[in-house]
């Protein structure tokens, strides 16, 4: 672990450096002054005194790509987490197995207090790292230096939240409970029916598209700027991240969608097994027992439902109709 920070630091500091480090002067008054006086206390291990001077070189010139870049990389050295470590435990997840936990929903690894301090830096890193990813600032630091940590900490901070589900920035006992648990071939949200019952499906369904939009993102960064030789299980790592969306998609809630692919509207969340749901005639909602979860589709046979109940359809609907269907879901 002590090779491991040296090595961090000094990486810092050889990327962020620009001509000399000790280009600096006693009362810093530009955001390349504040640069280099923070570069230095970064060295010193002065990290909360590096990241006030590259805080206020970000204010002195918010379109530089090396004042956000300086400042996301420290704030995410001082979380001590790394993105590549985070990859690393990803890559490794073990799919063959059962009952496991993400580990950013590990109370033990990470208790509601240390979680939160992680969740606001990233927000704090994303809020940094975001304009020289969409190519909206100058400078040296360009949207592929900044990919890999951007996506990391979007995707942390998309589970964390989950984890913030009152959305108050602070993870503690106000929030409900939610974990994500590897269980029988497929990822959990344990928590999300106690969610829905307190706050309703617009709430789980908002948190579970940011997860989804986040991973998205991470698993396109991870297909363009991972390099093969980097040593991570790539297929595993992959998997494992895909599986992740795939669970943040298929808990949305009275969507109207078929939203795990079995069939069967809305029944993971909701608890009913066995069940589908579909429309009479006169487009009301009906619910009738199957033998299993595999097979059938929210349409019913074509003799007691000659509508079926596909993306299609939905999209030949008023929104009125919409969301006269979702107010009757059960």
């Amino acid at each position: 672990m002590k090779y491991l920070s040296l090595y961090l630091v000094s990486f810092i500091l050889l990327t962020l450096v620009g001509c000399n480090v000790f280009e600096w002067t006693a009362n810093p008054t530009s955001a390349t002054d504040y640069l280099n006086t923070g570069r230095v206390k970064l060295s010193q291990g002065d990290y909360q005194g590096a990241l006030s001077d590259f805080r206020n070189a970000v204010n002195e010139n918010p379109n530089s790509s090396e004042a956000r870049y300086a400042y996301a990389k420290a704030r995410l050295y001082v979380t001590g987490i790394n993105s590549l470590d985070v990859l690393s435990s990803l890559s490794q997840f073990d799919l063959s197995s059962n009952n496991l936990t993400i580990s950013f929903f590990n109370n033990t690894l990470w208790p509601n207090e240390r979680a939160t301090d992680l969740y606001v830096a990233l927000d704090e890193i994303q809020q940094m790292l975001a304009p020289i990813f969409n190519n909206q600032t100058t400078g040296s630091i360009s949207a592929h230096n900044v990919a890999l940590d951007y996506g990391v900490s979007q995707t942390v901070f998309g589970l964390l939240q989950l984890r913030d589900n009152n959305r108050d920035m602070i993870i503690n006992n106000a929030d409900v409970d939610v974990s994500l648990i590897w269980l029988n071939g497929r990822f959990n949200l344990n928590g999300i029916i106690d969610l829905y019952n307190q706050q309703g499906y617009q709430t789980v369904n908002t948190l579970l598209n940011n997860g989804s939009n986040f991973i998205t993102n991470l698993i396109h960064i991870i297909d363009t700027v991972v390099p093969p030789s980097s040593g991570f299980n790539s297929e595993n790592l992959r998997a494992t991240v895909d599986s992740i969306r795939t669970a943040m998609n298929s808990y949305r809630i009275n969507d109207l969608q078929d939203n795990d692919g079995d069939g069967l509207i809305d029944e993971v969340v909701l608890g009913i097994q066995n069940v589908e749901f579909y429309l009479n005639m006169n487009y009301q909602i009906r619910s009738r027992n199957v033998n299993d979860n595999f097979g059938h589709d929210a349409a019913g046979s074509i003799n007691d439902n000659p509508r079926p109940w596909t993306n299609e359809w939905l999209a030949t609907l008023s929104q009125s109709k919409k969301d006269s269907l979702r107010r009757n879901i059960p």
